[in-house]
Parts: structure tokens; C-alpha cells; sequence
């Protein structure tokens, strides 16, 4: 399947060489084993995007850390800066990310900023960024150890949620703003509006708080 790839813009470059001096540590070098699972596992990932979504990253290693759960770095001797909890900083759906806010203006032209913000309570909340998650078969490409993978940790909605914000933020960095917009767009909006329609309109239709309904 043909993928698209976009150039990198300055803006890009920058982010993506401070990421990559964040995550530059010294470690100890890993065992044949370890390290030929690591490459079968990120193999799998890559081609995981290339066949499902059309999308080749400029710099793997992007995708390879928006999957990485802070267990996993005790196999690869890493430091915690190295797990996607970094990256996905640079999704920051739940900190104002921009490509988000001008989604949703854009799909829901007629609301005030009160009703947009109930929107968009519910959509970047963990349980709904999770399902989404799961039903892109996500939590099958986490990189976990065994200890996580025994407790549940590819279907735990922290992981899943974490993991997804982090495709925006290695997405945002690789390509650029408009590229992570389309990501959300055609993966988070469209999949949120079909799953939750009743409990958008529920949202919608409620009372701003502090009102109250005066029967005659």
C-alpha cells in the first residue's frame, strides 16, 4: 500500500532534534536476544502504519517511542524520558493542542464556547481516547514488559490512552501540524461523532451549570 510522507519543516527539525537529545542516554549495550525481539516488534509497528493507515514517518523512531510504555524500558536499559509519556506532550490533546480546537470548531459551526468545551471533555477524556485506541487494534503494537502485558496492560485504558496521544505527537513532529490534524480528524472525530452521538446531544442539551429550571 502507498503511503504519504511530508517534508520536514524548521519548525519540525527543531522539535524533532531537541526530542532526540532528550532521549540520547547512555546504556548498556543489549543482549543479542533482547535486541533482535526489539527490531521484530518495531518491524511490526511500521508496517502496522504502512498497511492500516498509509503512513510512512520520515524518522521511525518517532513511531517506534509513541509505543513505548515506561515498562518497557527496563529491557532496553533506557531512562524514562525515552517512553511515550514524553511525547506525547507534543500531542497535547488534553493541553490545548491546536489541530483539536480547530477541528471541532469546524464540525460543530454553531456552538458557543461553552457547549465546545463539554465536547471536548468528552473526547479527550481517557475512556473515549481508549476506545478509540482499541478499535484500531493499538494495544497489540504496545511495547510492554511481561509484567505489564500479565496485568492487563494492552487493554488498561491509561495505556491506551497514553499510547494514542502520542501517535499525534510523533505525527505532529515527523510531518507537521496538518498532518496530525488529519490523523484526528479521519481516526478521533469522525469514530467520537458515530460512537457518542446521543451523548453529544445529552451534552449539548443540558442546562449551563448553575441554572435551574422554573416550572409554572
Amino acid at each position: 500500500m502507498r503511503c504519504w510522507r511530508s517534508p520536514l519543516s524548521n519548525r519540525w527539525k527543531f522539535g524533532l532534534k531537541l526530542l532526540k537529545k532528550i532521549f540520547k542516554r547512555n546504556h548498556t549495550p543489549l543482549p543479542a536476544e533482547i535486541q533482535q525481539r526489539s527490531s521484530t516488534e518495531e518491524d511490526k509497528i511500521i508496517n502496522h502504519f504502512k498497511e492500516q493507515f498509509a503512513i510512512c514517518f520520515n524518522d521511525p523512531s518517532l513511531l517506534i517511542t509513541a509505543f513505548k510504555h515506561r515498562s518497557y524500558l527496563n529491557i532496553t536499559n533506557e531512562q524514562r524520558e525515552a517512553s511515550n509519556e514524553t511525547i506525547g506532550i507534543f500531542g497535547g490533546m488534553r493541553t490545548g493542542f491546536g489541530g483539536y480546537s480547530i477541528l471541532i470548531r469546524k464540525d460543530f459551526p454553531k456552538r458557543n464556547e461553552g457547549q465546545l468545551s463539554k465536547i471536548k471533555s468528552i473526547l479527550v477524556s481517557q475512556p473515549v481516547l481508549a476506545e478509540i485506541a482499541t478499535q484500531l487494534s493499538l494495544g497489540d503494537l504496545i511495547l510492554i514488559n511481561k509484567g505489564e502485558e500479565k496485568t492487563g496492560g494492552r487493554k488498561r485504558h491509561s495505556n491506551l490512552s497514553d499510547t494514542f496521544e502520542a501517535i499525534i505527537g510523533a505525527l505532529y513532529l515527523d510531518q507537521g501540524l496538518d498532518k496530525a490534524r488529519d490523523f484526528i480528524q479521519k481516526y478521533l472525530l469522525s469514530k467520537f461523532k458515530t460512537n457518542h452521538a446521543k451523548r453529544i446531544i445529552y451534552e449539548l442539551q443540558k442546562p449551563p451549570a448553575g441554572t435551574c429550571s422554573i416550572k409554572i
